[in-house]
């Protein structure tokens, strides 16, 4: 175990939003290992903002930078990565050579594979599994408070019980039916609830969805998971949003098509998965996965005891 003030960790995670939610405890495993050293978290470019909030990484990098290019030829390293660190990597497990060039880097190299497959037990053990970490470490959470910002003033303006929504994913065939979130949402509205839709980048130019109060349009991942930390429910699919919105205590439902629920599920929170029925070519029907069984999900969760007529 290294614990000098002086020792240097890198760890560099190439992967999207929802792999990071997903390795996060592991993440906090390596943090732990290496109390009182300096570590460095070099994550892509739009998650730093996000990476930021958790207190893992004493210092965030973008490993989009020009400068992160040295990490895999030429002689000019990212200043950030220090000389001779222990590095903890999620690339260079399928290129002989980036392994060669990283572990020549450091003082020791433990490289890992952002998990892909579908495995029998769940992702986030995996990753606990590969850094050393006991399998049966809770769930992670965020550890700090989240700035309120954008979300504060969704809050101030809608004084209802707040349903946010997230109609997108990282594949058409793992998004729920556009006429199962209207579904939802206009059970919410009559009785008595508002709903703020979450837009990624892919949903800028989608049509909102029917009675949506509030639309969230790309916003910073910061902003979105403090929205979702207020929230009074969360519905989306299989997704990085929905996994952030299990790690910031969230409480709701992922809806899972394509991909397995016993290894993709949100950890954290009270976000229940349910898996629907294929075929899914054209993403998840509502003949595979009703309104009425994700709306019998939310009351199952307690997320309608807010609403008119409820204690």
């Amino acid at each position: 175990m290294v614990t000098g003030s002086n020792a240097r960790v890198v760890i560099l995670f190439p992967g999207a939003l929802g792999d990071l939610i997903l390795a996060m405890g592991a993440l906090a495993a390596v943090r732990a290992r290496h109390a009182g050293a300096h570590l460095t978290l070099a994550v892509r470019d739009p998650l730093r903002p996000l990476v930021a909030t958790t207190g893992i990484g004493d210092t965030v990098a973008s490993l989009d930078d020009a400068d992160a290019v040295g990490l895999f030829g030429g002689s000019r390293l990212p200043a950030w990565f220090g000389e001779r660190p222990i590095v903890y990597a999620w690339i260079g497990t399928r290129d002989p050579d980036v392994a060669s060039r990283l572990r020549s880097l450091a003082h020791r190299a433990e490289l890992f594979s952002v998990i892909r497959d579908d495995g029998s037990e769940h992702a986030a053990v995996s990753y606990l599994r590969q850094v050393g970490a006991n399998g049966a470490v809770p769930a992670w959470r965020w550890p700090v408070a989240l700035p309120s910002g954008r979300a504060a003033d969704v809050r101030n303006a809608i004084d209802r019980p707040l349903l946010a929504l997230h109609a997108g994913a990282g594949a058409r065939r793992k998004c729920w039916a556009a006429d199962g979130f209207a579904g939802l949402a206009k059970r919410w509205c009559e009785r008595g609830g508002a709903v703020v839709e979450i837009a990624g980048p892919a949903e800028t130019e989608t049509p909102p969805i029917p009675r949506t109060a509030w639309r969230a349009v790309d916003w910073p991942l910061p902003d979105v998971a403090a929205l979702l930390a207020r929230a009074d429910a969360y519905v989306g699919n299989d997704s990085g949003v929905s996994h952030l919105a299990g790690a910031v205590g969230a409480s709701g439902i992922a809806l899972f098509g394509p991909t397995s629920a016993r290894r993709w599920s949100p950890r954290g929170g009270t976000i229940e998965p349910l898996q629907a029925r294929g075929p899914f070519t054209d993403g998840i029907a509502t003949r595979g996965l009703s309104v009425a069984r994700a709306w019998s999900a939310l009351e199952r969760g307690g997320c309608l005891d807010k609403l008119q007529g409820r204690k």
